[in-house]
């Protein structure tokens, strides 16, 4: 086993990681949603490879390497981007200003999924488009919604799973936590 610390070149708000060409990748997102520095993980030592703009979710594609990414300041919509520097906007209404994105790469194509700020929290959508940018389906609320904007999202073949924590309040001082896992499944594309 191997412990490694790296440091972002600045503040860091938000990491996740994904397996990549037999090693990992991981996008942690600097300063709100100014920019997202990629880490390789394969080898002796984590690498910087690039800072994209916004605040990307890594989708590992074939052997390359696909970033979904929210852009300031309204953080409205989302690019689809390559490490190269070639950007699409993906066909997709976020509904608000979004707090966190996810993204994985399926059969039927990308299944986004996000956080958007409301009056009582937080709402938790998805939708699937094809790695062009264009919607595949409508945005989906998943119902329930999560305490913090913080979820993660995994996924394989036509089915995906987001897991998150909601939060109510049982008394004046108490709050009772729950750990939601929903299913996703793409079908009819």
């Amino acid at each position: 086993m191997r412990i490694e610390l790296f440091r972002p070149r600045s503040g860091c708000n938000d990491a996740h990681i994904e397996g990549w060409n037999s090693g990992a990748i991981a996008a942690v997102a600097t300063d709100s949603f100014r920019g997202t520095q990629l880490v390789a993980l394969a080898g002796p030592t984590a690498t910087s490879k690039t800072v994209v703009s916004g605040h990307c979710a890594a989708i590992p594609s074939g052997g390359g390497l696909v970033l979904a990414c929210i852009d300031e300041p309204d953080a409205r919509d989302v690019y689809l981007r390559t490490e190269t520097g070639e950007s699409k906007r993906a066909d997709v209404e976020l509904g608000g200003g979004a707090t966190e994105l996810r993204a994985v790469a399926l059969e039927g194509g990308v299944l986004l999924a996000w956080t958007v700020e409301t009056a009582d929290g937080f709402t938790l959508r998805a939708a699937l488009i094809r790695a062009d940018g264009q919607a595949l389906t409508p945005v989906v609320d998943l119902g329930t919604q999560p305490a913090v904007p913080r979820f993660d999202l995994a996924g394989d073949g036509s089915s995906a799973w987001v897991v998150f924590v909601t939060e109510r309040q049982v008394d004046a001082t108490r709050y009772s936590h729950d750990v939601v896992l929903v299913q996703l499944r793409v079908t009819g594309t």
